[in-house]
Order: C-alpha cells, then structure tokens, then sequence
C-alpha cells in the first residue's frame, strides 16, 4: 500500500478568515504544495462531512489556522 497522499497538507480554519487564508492557499501553491481546504474541495450538493473526511485521510499534513476569530468562535 502506497503511503503517498493526495494532498500535501489540510486547512483546517475559521471561515472569518477565509480572505487570509485564500492567499496562504496560494502561497502556498507557489511553493509547490498541494492544499485540501473546502472552498474548492467541497462542491454544493456534496455531503460535505464525507468530503472533510476524505480529505484528512488523503492529507499528508493537517495545519489548523488559529487566529482571534477562532479563538472567540463557538
């Protein structure tokens, strides 16, 4: 079995920030690197926790975004 994900790294984020975390995903690319973030991964229509889950599984790394709109979110 190949140990090879699909993915680089999953965004985990509060979508207050999603301006910001929209350029770290392009950031990012620019380096190389290959982004799971829902924006573009999760369609409408799709069942969205299915979704999430795969793209944890495929995911080399899971970096969680904390910022002051995470920290005070419910």
């Amino acid at each position: 079995m190949s140990t090879t994900k699909k993915y680089d790294i999953f965004l985990s984020y509060q979508h207050k920030d999603r301006e910001w975390v929209n350029r770290l995903v392009d950031a990012l690319a620019t380096h190389g690197l290959n982004v799971w973030y829902d924006e573009t991964r999760i369609l409408p229509g799709d069942a969205w926790l299915e979704r999430m889950e795969d793209g944890l599984r495929e995911s080399a790394y899971v970096v969680p975004i904390i910022t002051p709109e995470t920290v005070h979110s419910n």
